[in-house]
């Protein structure tokens, strides 16, 4: 978040101060900056190009700006700084009536964002090798143990120990240089719990983090009016790569019912549960086991369909995605479990916590350098304790389909095999489930 890594908000004077101070140094300036603004709860935020500082007297000071919303024309961003506020007739967009902005340093809703870490290399929070820089408490770090850790020639040798010692070091110190983002779009609250019962996130209403290595990072997205989503909430969460958790989506306390979105992120993976709807007092659990080859995702629910959830990962070959959507579940509380195994390279629906048969959408898509394909099957019943095996690199030409193992009674042997179609020219892989 490049934006993130070098920021003036701390009051509207500091932000005048600041540009003084660049403006001063002319051509030579070591640093440049964009300006943004949003209203009193941060929502309709909006960027303008400060392009000097007018000092008005008695204390005022107009930032004269501008606005591509605007063109052809300075305007000013007004500054008292005898009591710290700020003031501008604007708007996030052309197609929006203006309005007054105004704020002061309690709110800090007037930012300056170097211009600088945007003109390099992006560092992914996610990409195997990653590290995050700079001071972690400013992203809600939790403590680590940071004392080091004394090792006998013969234990660098031992690639057991080797592997013992970093499963500790992550679990105990967040020791890691890989880590998962998880994202929620909606009003409810978002809660990540780790199988130590370590919590980060949003419990009854108080922001918590007891994960090592684990952080947050508010995203100024989340915070316009047009997600539906409220200031202080939903930030997203940075956890250390390899611990397996539970994500708690808590409607507790909406006013409304709505529809939600929940996205992990991983090196070369995601998982994603969209459209979960919830009424008020609802709380929803989904389930990340993590293996060194295998991501496995649960979903818990009292309704009788499910949201559409879907993971997918890139290869050299080609990339891949499974969406699954429950159409019918009978039982009074239903569970699935979606994974996938990039050991065999097989995307995996399981019916082991089901009590009813259940009724799925399944589909699979490939992206490779010939094109886009899609294959499914529309009406997939599944009993308890079934699991079905997607190969999905082992496409059939002969068939022009991929193949589907069943295992009906959960213990390891294939039963029966199906086809799963291609169906590119009827479905719509990224449509949403009214317009398929």
């Amino acid at each position: 978040y490049p934006g993130a890594d070098l920021r003036v908000s701390e009051s509207p004077t500091a932000v005048v101060d600041a540009l003084k101070e660049n403006f001063s140094q002319g051509q030579s300036a070591d640093e440049w900056w964009a300006m943004g603004f949003y209203k009193a709860d941060g929502s309709d935020g909006h960027a303008v190009t400060p392009i000097g500082v007018e000092d008005q007297g008695d204390g005022i000071v107009h930032i004269m700006v501008y606005d591509n919303n605007y063109p052809n024309e300075s305007r000013p961003l007004i500054v008292d700084t005898n009591t710290d506020t700020w003031q501008y007739e604007g708007s996030p967009n052309p197609e929006i009536e203006s309005d007054l902005y105004e704020g002061d340093a309690d709110t800090q809703t007037l930012e300056l964002v170097a211009i600088s870490p945007r003109l390099e290399t992006q560092q992914c929070d996610f990409c195997s090798g990653f590290a995050a820089e700079g001071d972690e408490e400013m992203f809600n770090a939790a403590p680590r143990n940071s004392a080091p850790q004394q090792q006998t020639e013969e234990e660098v040798d031992n690639p057991v120990w080797q592997d013992l010692q970093a499963r500790w070091a992550l679990l105990i110190d967040g020791e890691t240089d890989n880590f998962y983002q998880v994202w929620l779009i909606g009003k409810p609250d978002l809660l990540v719990i780790d199988d130590w019962g370590r919590r980060i996130g949003h419990d009854q209403g108080e922001f918590v983090n007891e994960i090592p290595g684990a952080t947050t990072t508010n995203m100024r997205i989340f915070q316009q009016a047009s997600t539906g989503l409220d200031k202080d909430k939903s930030p997203v969460l940075r956890i250390p790569a390899g611990l397996s958790f539970e994500v708690i989506v808590d409607a507790t306390n909406i006013e409304e019912p709505g529809y939600s979105d929940v996205s992990m992120i991983g090196t070369g993976y995601y998982l994603d549960v969209s459209d979960i709807y919830l009424e008020p007092g609802d709380v929803e659990s989904i389930g990340v086991y993590v293996t060194k080859s295998q991501y496995q995702l649960t979903y818990y629910t009292d309704y009788t369909e499910s949201p559409d959830i879907e993971l997918g990962l890139e290869t050299e070959e080609a990339d891949y995605a499974m969406l699954v959507r429950a159409t019918e579940l009978t039982g009074e509380e239903d569970a699935f479990v979606i994974g996938l195994d990039t050991a065999t390279n097989d995307f995996i629906l399981n019916t082991s916590y089901n009590t009813e048969p259940s009724t799925y959408q399944i589909y699979v898509l490939q992206i490779d350098d010939e094109g886009e394909y899609v294959f499914g099957a529309e009406d997939a019943v599944m009993e308890p304790e079934n699991t079905a095996y997607i190969p999905f690199t082992e496409y059939d030409e002969d068939t022009d389909s991929l193949r589907v193992d069943f295992d009906y009674e959960n213990d390891g042997e294939i039963d029966e095999v199906f086809e799963l179609p291609n169906v590119s020219e009827e479905i719509d892989f990224y449509a949403e489930d009214d317009e398929q």
